[in-house]
């Protein structure tokens, strides 16, 4: 069943119909876009279980929280968040604001990806390469742009 877009908030430009979150579709979709093999997602059943833990590939390199987002939350994170204008390479963190509705899990994506050192993991001259490399100086409030005017 199609959600009714009317139902959706005003403030996304566009909205991706949800889907669930699955490491398999994540790993395919980031070695797809230029993310090296050597790195792949994975469920992570706890963050305190040492034995859950000891069972999960290591080094890791970004952790995506998978939650649902009520209104109420949604309406407190735009309460709460202030614009970010970072840019360049000396930016601690590169961020994305997310502009399209129920797309959580490209956003994570990115943000897992083009941070930390599992940018170093991104092969050259691929689509990521060099959408991470032309965004980064990019300030921060208009990186979504390109990404959002390619969805349809």
């Amino acid at each position: 069943m199609m959600p009714n877009p009317s139902s959706f908030p005003t403030t996304y430009a566009k909205h991706f119909i949800p889907l669930e979150s699955d490491p398999s579709l994540f790993t395919e979709l980031a070695h797809s876009l230029g993310l090296s093999k050597s790195l792949s997602f994975y469920d992570v059943y706890s963050i305190s279980d040492p034995i859950l833990l000891s069972d999960m590939p290591h080094p890791v390199y970004a952790l995506i929280l998978v939650f649902p987002a009520s209104q109420v939350y949604e309406r407190q994170e735009e309460e709460m968040s202030g614009d970010y204008d970072g840019c360049g390479d000396g930016e601690d963190v590169v961020w994305w604001r997310q502009t399209i509705d129920n797309a959580c899990g490209l956003y994570g994506l990115l943000h897992g990806i083009c941070n930390g050192e599992s940018r170093e993991y991104i092969r050259r001259f691929t689509s990521l390469f060099i959408y991470c490399l032309l965004l980064l100086n990019c300030i921060a409030t208009s990186r979504s742009g390109p990404h959002e005017s390619n969805c349809n």
